[in-house]
C-alpha cells in the first residue's frame, strides 16, 4: 500500500492511449480476449453417444 489516495490524481492506465481512442482500445482488446483460445491443454472430445444411444434401443 502506498497510503496515499489516488482521488483527484488518478491512476496510471494499463495501456496508455489518447482519451479519445480509451474506449476504441478496450473493447478491441476486450475482444481479442475473448476470441484467445484459453491457454493450456485442449479440452477432451465430448464421449461419443452412439453407444448410450445404442442400449437405449435394446
Amino acid at each position: 500500500m502506498t497510503g496515499t489516495n489516488w482521488e483527484g490524481v488518478g491512476v496510471l492506465p494499463d495501456v496508455p492511449v489518447p482519451a479519445d481512442r480509451a474506449l476504441d482500445t478496450a473493447l478491441e482488446r476486450a475482444r481479442g480476449k475473448a476470441l484467445d483460445p484459453a491457454p493450456g491443454p485442449p479440452p477432451d472430445p465430448a464421449p461419443d453417444p452412439a453407444p448410450a444411444l445404442a442400449d437405449e434401443r435394446r
